[in-house]
């Protein structure tokens, strides 16, 4: 029932070890279109589409994350729109 949202872009900080990971995104919302944009260090980028109200998406993303520390995955969406955020998953695939 609950969830993340917003029209600014908005940052998300994990503490990772260095390693290989997995990110399951899932945004949408029953109330109102939305485009939900997310961004990793490392370069990958997704979403962007709308998605329309009662309907959502979920992305699996590709992390290398090279060094031990913080994860940044920013968030923000085009004008006239929201980002809704429902869950983030983390699955490590292999340490180093």
């Amino acid at each position: 029932q609950d969830f993340a949202e917003g029209q600014n872009a908005a940052e998300f900080w994990i503490e990772l070890p260095r390693g290989q990971y997995e990110l399951l995104v899932c945004s949408g919302d029953d109330a109102e279109d939305s485009v939900t944009i997310l961004e990793t260090d490392n370069g990958w980028r997704t979403g962007g589409k709308i998605v329309d109200k009662g309907r959502y998406q979920c992305e699996l993303i590709p992390v290398l994350h090279p060094e031990d520390g913080a994860l940044r995955l920013k968030i923000s969406t085009v004008p006239g729109k929201k980002w809704k955020l429902n869950y983030i998953f983390l699955n490590a695939i292999k340490g180093y």
